[in-house]
């Protein structure tokens, strides 16, 4: 049997190895010798006293002492006697458990070792299990000079979407082995089979080597995943302070959300009210409640019925008042549940100076998420203001509702060939995290400036219609078929690019303000200031709750709530509407009103002018005042609703084409000369004519010879054609 604690005669960077049992002597500051493990050569290993480093003079195996515990891991036996003892020992359904986690029996000492691996899967360390020599029960022994490391991370799955994290591997393996033959039916769960249909399918599962072991490089395993912190219940110490397991969970649980990556959500162990079972006098585990039965049906049950069911989201008061769920990290504010528009209107109404164009924008961006679940085209919308008109505020408080809604400041594009495995399966595009999701961009003018956004906006394009694919370079490739997501972008006037596109804008626009009123600034600001005389003495103390006003906090908790709700019902909701065939008229006159003002003339070529087919503008509208209605807690389309679907199709057409046809409607019938349209529109002459070519081409307007009566001659003018004219009467404010 190896020393338990090496002699303080051994040299540092010798102690490693012989702690697994090499048998090294040493002269001087030079090296250690001993018997080589790898091909029996006696004399040949040779260990540097100064750097560790060893290296065979027979075999030529050679390296650190990682190198060492990698190789001791390889020639070591996976199948013995031992292993059979060990499962029995541990309370195991299964000694291939052992096995598959990658236990061994040294090679040098006999001893079964369990490996520790880093985040990328590198074995970093070997843990015996053995016995004090002064008496007692054998447990896993830290390699000296190692740092603690995971234990399971070789069958880690980055497409499950669930991490189970233990404390110790045996609980690991005892929790592993029970997921693997359960399965969730409509009446409960029952025993398995099939691995693919059981819990384990959708589950990691790690180990820490106790419930102090704490590393921030873990972190990225549990990125974006649902988290469940499986630490023991230990009776509470003797000074009063928290149990060792409670207090590991939490403290596990604050450095996850404050890593650049964090969890999706984070639930722990529940023992009892102190953080631990109250009517146990020793410690208990996972394995002590899975094993109190050596029939695996039975252990089904007990996970079931004991297990699972003891699983709840962290407290707020563990993070200094984050959400437990938060997927953005901390601090982040809490949904407050919400299933009225009234409640939240007026909540808004309190935080800040709530106009029409802020109402109309925040029914836009939620009628958008509701509508993400529904079948056809798909509801992308672009809210538009100047600087500090309240938009990004809006943006955040939707973005609460982190479950439903993925907020991205920064887009570099949809589609990601940048490969991290050697099979190059994982993904590290932005689509698969937006399926069935809101994208929320609070700014984005920075899309603007980027260098390849017209990539961005072509793999936009490709992605709206639900089926997008991509190939790369280094053999990569990418397929998205059937993704529902939404995308709500806000910015300024700017964002009036997008609407160059020759290939189809899939955004309809909602305009916050078009111009800034003097008045209305002067209000906003004198708000601005009171609010900020009023909060003079009160302090952001790290809570989310603090990092607002009251009011403010109240009405983005209720807006992140309202969107749980909408999002969860949105469907049911959806189909209760009542959507007369008056209204579908009227929702097809506003998109073909659309599809007229958002035509421009290629930049690229002279023929082929025109202008889009409304269908999709028709489908977007008409979902849009449906979803609309659904916010509002209406039962119909009714006049309210279709209000804002008109506004919603005026804000979508602004622009020059607009502008002149609403100039040469406004001039009747009888319309307008070159010259008297080009003093109404404040454009040069000559590039007028050419603009009214081009609408000519789209059957916007018309060039004919106008006759006054009582004169001789005539003169060419311009006016709409019949179709446009009565659309812009149905649609004209």
């Amino acid at each position: 049997m190896p020393p338990l604690t090496t002699p303080e005669t051994i040299p540092e960077k010798l102690k490693p190895y012989t702690f697994h049992g090499m048998d090294l002597t040493w002269r001087g500051k030079s090296q250690g010798i001993g018997t080589c493990p790898f091909c029996q050569k006696e004399g040949k290993f040779h260990v540097g006293i100064e750097n560790g480093q060893w290296d065979c003079k027979s075999c030529g195996k050679q390296g650190n002492l990682y190198g060492f515990l990698r190789h001791l891991w390889e020639v070591s036996e996976g199948q013995t006697e031992e292993h059979e003892a060990l499962a029995k020992n541990r309370k195991l359904l299964f000694t291939q458990t052992l096995e598959e986690w990658g236990v061994v029996s040294s090679a040098i000492s006999g001893e079964m070792l369990v490996p520790g691996y880093g985040v990328t899967g590198a074995l970093n360390a070997l843990s015996p299990y053995r016995a004090p020599h002064s008496g007692g029960k054998p447990f896993l022994w830290n390699t000296p000079t190692t740092s603690p490391q995971l234990f399971g991370q070789p069958l880690y799955d980055d497409k499950k979407e669930k991490v189970y994290l233990c404390e110790g591997p045996w609980d690991a393996m005892a929790l592993y082995e029970v997921l693997r033959i359960t399965r969730k039916t409509d009446s409960g769960y029952a025993i398995t089979s099939r691995e693919d249909l059981s819990l384990y399918a959708e589950a990691n599962i790690l180990a820490a080597p106790g419930a102090g072991t704490v590393r921030d490089d873990w972190a990225p395993l549990f990125a974006g995943k649902t988290v469940y912190l499986c630490f023991d219940s230990d009776p509470p110490p003797a000074n009063g302070q928290v149990p060792a397991g409670y207090a590991g969970m939490q403290k596990f649980a604050k450095m996850l959300l404050s890593s650049e990556t964090t969890p999706k959500e984070i639930h722990y162990l529940w023992w009892g009210p102190n953080g631990y079972l109250p009517d146990a006098k020793t410690k208990l585990d996972i394995r002590d409640l899975l094993t109190t039965t050596s029939s695996a049906a039975e252990r089904v049950a007990i996970l079931a019925s004991q297990l699972l069911p003891r699983f709840r989201p962290i407290p707020n008061d563990w993070i200094d008042g984050a959400d437990p769920t938060s997927k953005l990290g901390c601090p982040q504010m809490a949904c407050v549940p919400c299933s009225e528009w009234d409640k939240v209107e007026n909540s808004w109404r309190k935080a800040l100076k709530w106009i029409p164009g802020l109402r109309r924008a925040l029914v836009s961006m939620l009628a958008t998420v509701t509508s993400t679940p529904g079948i056809g085209d798909q509801l992308w919308m672009k809210i538009i203001g100047p600087p500090s008109c309240g938009k990004t505020v809006l943006c955040e408080a939707v973005s609460i509702a982190r479950k439903w809604v993925e907020a991205q400041s920064i887009i570099r594009g949809f589609h990601s060939g940048y490969q991290t495995d050697k099979e190059g399966k994982e993904d590290h595009s932005l689509l698969p995290k937006l399926r069935g999701k809101t994208l929320i961009t609070k700014d984005g003018d920075t899309l603007l400036q980027s260098p390849n956004v017209l990539q961005i906006l072509a793999e936009a394009r490709d992605a709206y219609d639900k089926k997008s694919r991509s190939s790369y370079r280094n053999k990569a490739s990418r397929k998205y078929e059937g993704y529902n997501w939404t995308w709500i972008l806000c910015g300024t006037e700017a964002l009036r690019f997008l609407d160059t596109s020759e290939l189809g804008e899939r955004f309809i626009d909602c305009r916050i303000m078009s111009d800034i009123d003097d008045t209305l600034e002067v209000d906003i600001c004198r708000r601005k200031f009171l609010e900020v005389r009023n909060n003079r003495g009160m302090q952001a103390n790290g809570k989310a709750e603090t990092q607002q006003n009251p009011r403010m906090t109240e009405a983005m908790q209720l807006t992140g709530g309202y969107v749980e709700h909408l999002r969860a019902n949105g469907v049911e909701l959806q189909s209760e509407i009542d959507v007369s065939d008056d209204v579908g008229e009227l929702c097809i006159s506003y998109g073909r009103f659309m599809s007229y003002m958002r035509a421009r003339p290629s930049k690229k070529q002279d023929e082929g002018n025109s202008r889009e087919i409304a269908a999709r503008l028709v489908s977007q509208i008409s979902r849009y005042a449906i979803c609309a209605a659904v916010v509002l807690n209406k039962r119909e389309v009714e006049e309210e609703v279709l209000s804002l679907a008109k506004q919603i199709a005026l804000d979508t057409s602004k622009g020059r084409t607009f502008r002149i046809t609403q100039a040469i409607y406004n001039t009747g019938v009888s319309g307008a000369d070159v010259a008297s349209l080009a003093i109404l529109v404040m454009e040069d002459e000559k590039k007028l004519k050419e603009y009214l070519n081009f609408l000519k081409q789209i059957k916007a307007v018309e060039h004919y010879q106008h006759t006054t009566p009582g004169m001789m001659g005539s003169k060419p003018r311009w006016r709409l054609t019949a179709p446009l004219r009565t659309l812009f009467g149905e649609v004209q404010p």
